[in-house]
């Protein structure tokens, strides 16, 4: 398995250079062979750590335009971590949130 670390260093400079959406997460994750049952897990890890960053933040787009999730960096881990729950599978292009360097 690559290097959670790793995962995270690529992502951080993939959202210096464009939106990253939470199912490129997973699914870098998944072509990195972490088990199933551990991918929503690590996927929080590495949302963490992207948000660790100051430059960057996670929200939504809305009619084409990308608007941040206010709050601290853990009010905006839990609202993932409840959207991955309820979605009850990995997310698909464009659901839950995007990542950007701000």
């Amino acid at each position: 398995m690559q290097a959670i670390a790793d995962i995270v260093s690529a992502l951080r400079k993939e959202c210096s250079e464009d939106y990253v959406g939470l199912w490129q997460i997973s699914r870098v994750l998944t072509d990195a062979n972490v088990p199933a049952i551990e991918l929503s897990k690590l996927t929080l890890d590495v949302v963490s750590e992207l948000l660790s960053d100051s430059r960057v933040d996670i929200g939504q787009f809305h009619d084409g335009v990308f608007v941040q999730w206010q709050g601290e960096a853990e009010a905006k881990i839990s609202r993932v971590k409840t959207e991955l729950q309820a979605l009850r599978r990995p997310p698909d292009i464009g659901e839950i949130a995007w990542l950007a360097e701000q």
